[in-house]
This record gives C-alpha cells, structure tokens and sequence, in this order.
C-alpha cells in the first residue's frame, strides 16, 4: 500500500467508527423505553435511569457489531486477496480457499450475535 492508499484506508475507517458511535448515540438519547405514569408522576431521575440503561445497551450492542464488522473487513481484505490469486494459479485449492475467506466471515456472524444477545438482554 502507497500513501494514499493509507490515508485512504485510515479515513474511511475513521468515518465507519465515527458513523457507528454517532448512530449508537442517537438510539441512545431517542430509543430509550417509554415510561408512562401510573398515579404519582415519577421524577426526572426515575424516568432517565431506564432510558439511560437501555441506550447504553444499544451503545454496546453498535460497538460490539461494528467493531466485529470492520476486524472481518480487514480479515476479508486480506484473506480474500490472497485466496484469488491461489485460486488462480491452483484451481484444486478452491474449497481450502474458501475456508478460510469464511472464518472472516465468522467474525461479523458473532459480532452480530453478540449485539442481537445485548440488544434483548439491555
């Protein structure tokens, strides 16, 4: 990779994550659970404390996909580049490569699961 080719694999990461976090941020402070009052009207602190927990959960949930997601793009990049050109010298390397471009893929999978457990649990 030549300079720019860094620079522009640094600010297209450093976008994703400030897009994650600005995303995670906005699902916290408008995606937190509707308290309604029943017969005495709750105080401010007893209707922020669930809001507060649930968008930190969601907060958790974005950070732990769209990490997983970016370390399997990086994985992919990488393996992926590599598997074509075996693949185009040795055909009979095919499912070996495929293999392995999969564990990539295996990443994003349990990163997804991961957020999928936080968002029910938060």
């Amino acid at each position: 990779m030549d300079g720019a080719q860094k620079k522009f694999a640094w600010i297209t990461g450093a976008s994703f994550i400030a897009l994650v976090l600005a995303m995670a941020t906005v699902l916290m402070v408008f995606g937190g659970q509707k308290v309604h009052a029943q017969e005495a009207t709750p105080t401010q602190q007893e209707v922020a404390a669930p809001k507060a927990a649930n968008g930190m959960g969601l907060l958790g949930a974005g950070i732990a996909f769209g990490l997983a997601a970016l370390g399997a793009g990086i994985a992919i990049a990488s393996v992926g580049a590599a598997a074509l050109g075996v693949i185009s010298e040795k055909p009979k390397m095919l499912g070996q490569a495929f293999i392995f471009v999969a564990l990539g893929e295996g990443v994003v999978i349990m990163g997804f699961a991961m957020a999928f457990v936080i968002m029910l649990n938060g």
